[in-house]
């Protein structure tokens, strides 16, 4: 039979392993941080990719959504058309 002092010293290094695998998972995970402004007339989002806590960004995405319409006030095909082209 073995010692009750054997058994449990075995359960917490068992218990101690596990936590440190769990606490190592948490810092490998991909954490996805996103930001958007929109003001009617064009939509800014920033989206930022970080391994765990770190402040290190391991990635940037920015996208930026423009309604020529409404930043140029026309309709008309041809003014719009200038408009994609200084773009």
């Amino acid at each position: 039979m073995k010692k009750p002092a054997a058994k449990l010293t075995r359960w917490l290094l068992l218990a101690a392993g596990l936590v440190t695998l769990m606490l190592a998972g948490c810092q490998a995970t991909t954490r996805r941080t996103t930001f958007t402004k929109d003001d009617g007339e064009e939509q800014t989002t920033m989206i930022f990719y970080t391994k765990g806590n770190a402040d290190l960004v391991d990635k940037q995405v920015t996208k930026l959504d423009i309604d020529l319409v409404k930043t140029m006030g026309t309709k008309n095909a041809s003014t719009l058309n200038d408009g994609w082209r200084i773009m």
